[in-house]
């Protein structure tokens, strides 16, 4: 295909760490490596503290995404607390109305939270459906050697938390609901 039988890669240690080793290994490699009989190339010398001081950059790249992503789920979980609190509000006549027609408390308390749940399984698979592509995306435009591979089963842990999460932030606004008493639906009107 074009490509020179010579190695393009090639890893040596330094005999001495630092600056001045580095620029004695590449230039014993280079004289190696290149000259007139051999051909012509280019010998570039890394340094693995420096290859270290990389893994540091994008490990705290990582750190910070997954902070960044946490505190969405504090918000996300905030936001779903408080729709479930207006719904309660909103809704009294019609918790009452339900209690009056012979649903108990449990029930309604029951439906309340599933309500908060069924928020949290929108909200995650709304987010797996945008989240996919894009990561996707991001692989392929980036150009790294690393494959596009998809968690499914930590996918679906973080699905099952979310979805008990937000069930758990409807629980309060629930408990209100299923203390609605059946007396609202009949007495004043809005």
């Amino acid at each position: 295909m074009g490509a020179d039988a010579a190695p393009t890669t090639v890893t040596a240690n330094a005999s001495e760490d630092g600056a001045q080793g580095r620029i004695r290994a590449q230039r014993a490699v280079t004289d190696t490596l290149t000259g007139p009989e051999r051909g012509d190339g280019r010998v570039i010398a890394e340094d693995a503290a420096a290859e270290a001081g990389e893994s540091d950059d994008l490990r705290t790249m990582a750190t910070t995404v997954i902070m960044v992503l946490g505190l969405t789920v504090l918000v996300a979980v905030a936001g779903v607390a408080t729709t479930a609190s207006l719904t309660v509000v909103e809704r009294k006549r019609e918790f009452g109305l339900l209690r009056a027609l012979g649903l108990g408390g449990a029930a309604v308390h029951r439906m309340v939270t599933v309500e908060c749940a069924l928020y949290g399984v929108l909200g995650g698979v709304l987010g797996l459906a945008l989240a996919l592509p894009y990561s996707w995306l991001v692989v392929r435009v980036a150009e790294t050697s690393a494959p596009f591979s998809v968690p499914a089963g930590q996918l679906a842990a973080v699905l099952i938390v979310l979805v008990l999460v937000t069930a758990a932030a409807g629980m309060v606004p629930a408990l209100r609901a299923s203390r609605t008493a059946p007396m609202v639906a009949v007495a004043g009107s809005d």
